[in-house]
């Protein structure tokens, strides 16, 4: 999966442990256990997903858990996310919290 480099920093030095996106048909074929490489530009890092954190919408995923781990310090900045996703699509799939640890770094 693709990150924003600053997103991916955060991965890489273990600032971020869930990586939100919708919980459409590409993210119901994750699992626990899975591996899954996120990158930035050339950089790369994989994780183990070690839960799926299944919400209607992406506020009750944010309230629901320590904002940290996100890789941020408010609800606030976490609801930038939809510049990145519409409410009509967030309806549409629901939205997933992918939880993981890094196990590997490197590049592409």
């Amino acid at each position: 999966m693709n990150l924003n480099r600053i997103a991916f920093e955060k991965v890489r030095t273990g600032n971020k442990t869930i990586e939100t996106r919708l919980y459409d048909d590409k993210r119901r074929g994750i699992t626990i256990g899975d591996t899954v490489t996120f990158w930035s530009n050339e950089d790369k890092v994989d994780v183990v997903v070690t839960d799926l954190l299944k919400y209607t919408k992406f506020e009750n995923l944010f309230s629901n858990n320590d904002f940290g781990l996100f890789g941020s310090d408010s609800l606030e900045n976490l609801m930038t996310i939809y510049k990145y996703y519409s409410k009509e699509d967030e309806e549409k799939f629901g939205v997933v919290g992918i939880k993981f640890i890094v196990v590997r770094e490197g590049q592409k």
